[in-house]
């Protein structure tokens, strides 16, 4: 419920008071709801790139939400050098890196 407030607030819309029916508990449920016919599914775009690709799923909005959090890599200082410290972070840094232009690329990023 908070996601959907948010998402309109990031708009400068006021729902107050307006948010009925059926809520799901997880992504999984709202995009299952959502290709079922049961209405629309606030959700992380690459949890639906291939269902909005194949047309299975469009978008409702243009309108994208920024996010609200982050995720942090943590490690001990003394573990710096690591081999496998520097292949997760490259790992991670390469994969962000082309989510964005995937994002990009079908004019979507957040």
């Amino acid at each position: 419920l908070s996601a959907w407030y948010e998402y309109f607030k990031q708009q400068d819309i006021s729902v107050d008071g307006t948010f009925v029916g059926p809520r799901f508990e997880t992504f999984h449920a709202c995009i299952s709801a959502a290709l079922l016919g049961y209405g629309i599914a606030l959700v992380p775009l690459r949890l639906v790139e291939p269902e909005l690709q194949s047309g299975a799923l469009v978008m409702a909005w243009d309108y994208a939400a920024k996010g609200r959090g982050s995720y942090y890599v943590t490690y001990p200082v003394s573990s710096g050098q690591s081999h496998k410290i520097k292949a997760v972070l490259e790992w991670i840094t390469a994969y962000l890196t082309i989510s964005d232009q995937r994002e990009k690329a079908l004019g979507l990023a957040l």
